[in-house]
């Protein structure tokens, strides 16, 4: 069984709504399309308020507070390969030094898998690696089993 839909208009007037109506819709969509404002922005466009004090993104910038030193400091080490010690990884210094006694947090950025030994193995888990600022001596470390890591860090002081 099969349908067959015939559609029959002779009115010119009609084909001519039926086109103006598609291509409105067409010119409507183009239109929007290629007007549509940048969802982005520029340094200048975003107020921050540091301190109690409002600027621009672009004056923070320029000015040092964000991005230099004494404002938000962020960064990642080389590639580091964290020392074995008695079968089991220890802290080891990425030879990153953020200065002691700051308000920083490290987190692990990226590491090569490779299965570790058991001594490494937690519950059934990989210990992988992992990223601290040591805010005694200002160090980023990081302790992986012996696979290179890269640490990520953000200061805000």
């Amino acid at each position: 069984m099969s349908m067959k839909l015939t559609i029959n208009i002779s009115n010119k007037a009609v084909y001519a709504i039926v086109i103006f109506f598609i291509l409105s819709i067409v010119s409507i969509g183009a239109y929007a399309y290629t007007t549509m404002p940048n969802p982005g922005h520029g340094g200048d466009s975003v107020v921050v308020t540091i301190n109690s004090e409002e600027m621009t993104l672009q004056e923070a910038i320029d000015s040092g507070i964000i991005g230099g030193t004494g404002g938000i400091q962020i960064g990642k080490t080389n590639a580091f390969t964290p020392v074995i010690s008695g079968g089991k990884s220890i802290w080891t210094s990425s030879g990153t030094n953020l200065g002691p006694g700051r308000n920083c947090m490290a987190s692990l950025a990226s590491f090569d898998v490779i299965v570790p030994p058991p001594s490494l193995m937690v519950g059934g888990f990989i210990q992988t690696g992992a990223c601290r600022y040591n805010s005694a001596t200002g160090d980023i470390e990081g302790k992986s089993w012996a696979t290179p890591i890269i640490c990520t860090y953000i200061c805000t002081d």
